[in-house]
């Protein structure tokens, strides 16, 4: 059990890292189209 509840939560805190990595991407990416938009 505890190498199991171990490996699920490293598991599920690694895709959430992934997860906000994710959307920090997506956020920069909109970011740096909009001022390109701007300028």
């Amino acid at each position: 059990m505890g190498l199991f509840g171990w490996s699920v939560i490293v598991g599920f805190s690694r895709r959430r890292f992934v997860f906000m990595d994710f959307m920090c991407g997506i956020l920069i990416g909109i970011g740096s189209r909009n001022n390109q938009i701007l300028r």
